[in-house]
């Protein structure tokens, strides 16, 4: 899954309840869950989403971002 770190708390998301992935002004936008969202500041974004898009193939491409596939 994906650690996310901020200060001292710690989470881990499960790739498969990640539901959208985009860029967004130097920082990537991940939504997750229902109705969870978070921002993120990796240092090398394109790298990171990259990445993260290998590792949730459930995602499909929409422009920049990656979204879940209803169909």
């Amino acid at each position: 899954g994906l650690l996310v770190r901020a200060a001292f708390v710690r989470q881990l998301i499960p790739y498969r309840v990640i539901t959208f992935v985009g860029p967004t002004a130097n920082r990537v936008r991940i939504r997750y869950g229902m109705k969870s969202e978070l921002v993120i500041s990796p240092a090398n974004p394109e790298k990171f989403l990259a990445d993260l898009s290998a590792r949730t193939p459930h995602l499909c491409r929409q422009g920049e971002a990656r979204v879940l596939d209803y169909a």
